[in-house]
């Protein structure tokens, strides 16, 4: 198979990785025998669509980084981009640490499943 233009999941000599992880966002491709990424795509969230009790509402305790706060939070730190994604609009970037005493909107861990289902239908081109 070639995979150019294939997501990793569907390219069978690559590592696994868990759907959970940002890099399943991005099409592979193959150049000079080299798997690439496509980092041109991004995910989008409008928080406004969702209901409120999609959400938590948490304050930071200490400055930390995305990763350590998707580990806190839900036990892994491949969920980091959701918190950034939505909270977008309190940052420019998801590389600065997130200060100490930040307001954040936290997905419920029961609702993770199904917000990485929704982009992973959203990412499929239609049949």
């Amino acid at each position: 198979m070639d995979p150019t233009g294939e997501y990793q999941k569907n390219i069978p000599d690559m590592d696994y990785m868990s759907d959970t992880r940002y890099e399943n966002i991005f099409k592979v491709f193959l150049k000079s025998n080299k798997y690439i990424y496509n980092i041109l795509k991004s995910v989008h969230i409008n928080v406004a669509n969702l209901p409120n009790s999609t959400f938590t509402v948490i304050k930071t305790p200490v400055e930390m980084p995305f990763t350590t706060l998707s580990f806190n939070f839900y036990g892994t730190m491949d969920v980091w981009w959701l918190i950034y994604i939505v909270n977008k609009d309190k940052f420019k970037s998801p590389l600065p640490l997130i200060p100490g005493g930040t307001d954040l909107r936290m997905i419920n861990v029961d609702r993770v499943r199904d917000i990485i289902d929704q982009i992973s239908i959203e990412l499929e081109p239609p049949s």
